[in-house]
């Protein structure tokens, strides 16, 4: 019988503003604050693999992944992996470290993402023999690497705008969903949600992005950004932010052996193509594939997260689920971060907000979705959840883990 993979630990730094708190540290610095945390209470000696998601490396040294794993104490004989699928990077991380463990390469592996797009670099290209460089001609290394697919030559805002039109997503219903997102990552945040997945880093202890008190009116003041008639804002679009996120990963055996506490269950993970236009429908896909995998419907999940780059993505993705969501249906607080299924059900979408509010810092995304997952199970406020992603370039990538059930997880 195959074993399970178990998710041991998971942290995450908070997620600071664009050129904000945490701005002055570097990519290695941050997801090493996230690695320690993972790693403070089962030692890091016996971790044999470090797999880490980045997009914006230029500047940083060879293999950043490297780098974080010396640093977080890994033993020099481990190996380490830096892993570039842009939005899906950190979860496409903890698919990679569940494959090496199935495959027999690793019995436990520290796996995540982490992004500084407050510190990306500024791009010279190399000059010509006997030329001198033209630094007129610097590139922004954010936009270039980061949010614009040179394939079909659109900026990810602009994706938005098209699955906007397609999808006749209205400008009032991205706004109020904007607001949605602010306002419970508010609520959660003073809840103290977000309390056992967080890490200090920098002196800042909690995200930095969200702003609870945000109105209505702020929002629908803002004007477009990608397109002059457009409907996709600053404020209905994710942020541009610094931060990581890690989980320790290991095969039923190795937490036999070790003793290690066990947060929940990972049970399976895809990641699909798509056309590079509606590169936001990506969950959509990725979703439906894992569902059929693994032999569930939305109706057997209880908290599904998808990742907020724009409102209107996410309405996009809520719309082809076959989902229902109005904020008139929400204000009643019984209905509070919940929308209906196609078979009349009721099922917990971002009920603690998402990227709108808290923050989208490209590679750590994923593994943020997968370390807050993994905590709302362990805490008992999920028992299966599902955690989805557009990917820049066309595809979408998604994840399910599973509430632990108790029994040892080494007896079969």
């Amino acid at each position: 019988m195959e074993q399970r993979i178990l998710i041991v630990a998971a942290k995450r730094t908070p997620f600071g503003r664009f050129r904000g708190s945490l701005s002055r540290e570097t990519p290695v610095s941050l997801a090493v604050s996230a690695g320690r945390a993972v790693l403070a209470e089962v030692g890091a000696r016996r971790i044999e693999q470090c797999v880490l998601g980045n997009v914006l490396s230029a500047g940083y040294g060879m293999n950043i992944a490297r780098q974080v794993a010396l640093q977080c104490g890994l033993p020099e004989n481990s190996t380490a992996m830096t892993v570039n699928m842009m939005c899906g990077s950190g979860l496409q991380s903890i698919q990679l470290a569940v494959q090496s463990i199935r495959s027999g390469q690793a019995s436990a592996v520290l796996a995540g993402g982490v992004e500084s797009m407050s510190r990306s670099a500024l791009l010279v290209a190399r000059p010509g023999k006997g030329q001198q460089p033209d630094f007129s001609d610097c590139r922004d290394s954010m936009v270039t690497d980061g949010l614009t697919d040179c394939g079909i030559g659109l900026h990810m805002g602009q994706t938005a705008e098209l699955l906007a039109a397609e999808c006749r997503i209205s400008r009032e219903s991205q706004d109020l969903w904007a607001l949605r997102s602010q306002r419970l990552a508010g609520q959660a945040s003073t809840a103290g949600i977000f309390q056992a997945e967080l890490t200090e880093a920098c002196g800042l202890s909690s995200d930095e992005h969200p702003r609870p008190h945000l109105s209505l009116g702020d929002l629908t003041g803002l004007a477009p950004v990608f397109e002059s008639t457009g409907t996709v804002t600053a404020g209905n679009s994710s942020g541009l932010n610094d931060g990581a996120a890690m989980l320790l990963l290991a095969s039923e055996e190795a937490v036999r052996r070790n003793d290690w506490p066990v947060l929940c269950e990972w049970v399976d993970g895809v990641s699909v193509g798509c056309n590079p236009r509606q590169m936001g429908l990506g969950p959509v896909y990725a979703t439906e594939q894992l569902l059929q995998r693994t032999g569930t419907s939305l109706d057997d999940v209880d908290q599904l997260e998808i990742n907020e780059a724009f409102a209107a993505q996410t309405l996009a993705c809520v719309q082809r689920l076959g989902l229902r969501w109005t904020a008139e249906a929400e204000a009643e607080p019984a209905e509070s971060g919940f929308v209906g299924t196609a078979s009349g059900q009721r099922l917990r979408l971002n009920p603690y907000g998402g990227a709108i509010a808290i923050g989208h810092p490209l590679a750590a995304s994923g593994a943020r979705l997968m370390v807050h997952l993994a905590h709302q199970i362990h805490a008992g406020n999920s028992r299966r959840a599902v955690a989805a992603l557009c990917v820049g370039g066309g595809m979408g990538i998604a994840g399910m883990l599973l509430e632990f059930s108790g029994r040892d997880p080494w007896v079969v």
